[in-house]
């Protein structure tokens, strides 16, 4: 009898991760972007919509978008306690179903019921499962996948993780050769980390001018996300593929064509390649083979795909109409905005004037949620100028794409964020992410944070109130706020720094209000 865990690591549970790109409204800003037709005017996704998250882990992203959105969502994980922590999150929400199959008893179960989606989203799943159930996976897009229907999959690839395999197989054949019975699975990960970092130190050949071996080697010595490293490295199934041999495999298996990057910044050449490499990539007719040079030039080595069921393209003036009616949010204030970013090419500086105009009438009548043609009239931008201020924006998470809120939206999510908080007092979860019915997404706040909006929730809105109750809160779990790395016990100097944050949600009040946070 096959074990139900399939060859795919299951000694420890996954991360407890968001994932944005997972949202539909950045699906269909991504799409838009890409003269992809949607539907509708804008880029809000059409009510009663069916979604389908395929290997969800801890399911924060499949949860979390199921109490912001009017769709019906669902979801599989073999994983139990990965399921049972999910439906722990779910609770309380009447439009997701979640299931503890394989994608083979999905494939049948969907086979008896007949459901077909809207979108089908798998993040970081393709690179670590078998053929088997690579195929099975296609098969259900191309069963069960409406047309116009969109696809997400997000999987390591080639050139990019060419100088780091043969580091990966000296990690797994230490793990398989030296941990024994005795080690959990973190201790296993520790100690096959610790052989890395001597192989290194004796400076092999193999090591020398392999920049990217080496900062895989620091990256597992400084992280300590031992969890994610056994996940990621320690599957028996672990392909790494080229972009054009996955878009060939869903346009044959799935009758998916590939139509956009699910990573915004591809779509601005200014932010991801240099002049000679666009000019060079403007002369390549396939779309295929331009998107695997792409990869070549900036040497990438995880992508982000969207693929559409029989997509249908759109003019420029169409795009541009799509665009100019959707809304975009501001989520946190303009002091945060970096003007300086690491980018695919190294950092860059970014120049301020556009990106101020932008945040101001963003913060301007209450945070009110703008549409793309406000911004573009107030701020004096062309359509191109636009949409690149506001994707750097989104990057660096200040701007969302938003959607209209309604009172069941905003009691759905309200119900979401009371029962998150409820869960991290607990201990169950450890997520810091607080779902935003606005813009369709999560909103990432301190564990302190949390604990202040619970409260303000409740209805409990006065600073002095907000503080005893923080301080108690910490104090029933046996946890102290943290300052310069260091855990204060002083009475007075935790009443200082639990006032400090109170005072800094208060300022984040009026944006939260608008993205129905509170």
């Amino acid at each position: 009898m096959a074990l139900w865990s399939d060859g795919y690591f299951t000694d420890s549970e996954y991360t407890e991760g968001y994932y944005k790109e997972l949202s539909p409204l950045i699906m269909n800003l991504n799409l838009a972007l890409s003269g992809v037709d949607i539907g509708g005017d804008s880029i809000a996704p059409k009510d009663g919509f069916r979604y389908l998250e395929l290997g969800y882990g801890m399911g924060i992203s499949v949860t979390l978008h199921s109490a912001v959105y009017d769709g019906e969502f669902y979801g599989t994980d073999f994983n139990p306690t990965h399921a049972n922590k999910a439906k722990i999150s779910s609770n309380g929400l009447d439009n997701i179903t979640l299931y503890d199959d394989s994608f083979e008893e999905l494939l049948e179960r969907l086979k008896r019921e007949n459901i077909e989606f809207d979108y089908i989203v798998f993040h970081g799943i393709f690179s670590w499962i078998s053929k088997e159930n690579q195929d099975i996976v296609l098969e259900i897009i191309r069963r069960f996948l409406k047309v116009g229907g969109v696809v997400y999959n997000s999987y390591n690839c080639m050139p990019g993780w060419s100088p780091k395999i043969p580091l990966r197989e000296l990690f797994v054949m230490h793990n398989k050769h030296f941990s024994n019975a005795s080690m959990d699975s973190v201790e296993s990960v520790k100690s096959s980390i610790s052989f890395l970092e001597q192989f290194s130190n004796l400076n092999p050949l193999y090591m020398r001018g392999n920049q990217v071996a080496q900062s895989l080697v620091k990256f597992f010595i400084e992280g300590n996300d031992y969890k994610y490293f056994a996940h990621e490295y320690l599957n028996s199934s672990w392909d790494i593929f080229y972009f054009y041999q996955v878009a060939q495999r869903m346009l044959d298996d799935a009758k998916c064509n590939f139509v956009s990057s699910g990573e915004m910044l591809d779509h601005f050449d200014e932010w991801t390649i240099t002049n000679e490499w666009a000019t060079f990539l403007s002369d390549i007719k396939d779309k295929i083979f331009k998107e695997q040079l792409r990869d070549y030039f900036i040497n990438r080595q995880f992508r982000k795909d969207l693929y559409c069921k029989g997509s249908l393209n759109i003019n420029r003036y169409a795009t541009q109409k799509r665009l100019f009616n959707s809304k975009f949010a501001l989520v946190k204030h303009k002091s945060n905005f970096k003007d300086k970013m690491q980018f695919t090419l190294g950092e860059g500086t970014i120049k301020r004037e556009k990106y101020d105009m932008v945040l101001d009438y963003l913060e301007s009548q209450s945070c009110r949620s703008k549409s793309g043609g406000e911004i573009a009239e107030k701020c004096k931008l062309e359509l191109s100028d636009m949409m690149s201020v506001l994707t750097i924006l989104i990057h660096q998470g200040l701007v969302s794409p938003a959607q209209n809120i309604s009172e069941k939206l905003k009691q759905s999510a309200r119900n979401y964020n009371l029962n998150t908080i409820k869960n991290k007092i607990k201990g169950i979860t450890t997520s810091s992410c607080v779902a935003s019915p606005a813009t369709g997404g999560a909103i990432f706040l301190t564990d302190i944070q949390m604990f202040i909006l619970g409260f303000y929730l409740e209805g409990i809105t006065k600073e002095s109130e907000l503080v005893t109750k923080t301080i108690k809160a910490l104090d029933d779990i046996g946890s102290k706020p943290i300052k310069d790395g260091k855990a204060l016990t002083s009475p007075a100097e935790i009443k200082k720094e639990i006032t400090s944050y109170v005072k800094d949600f208060t300022k984040m009040s009026g944006i939260l209000k608008n993205l129905g946070v509170i």
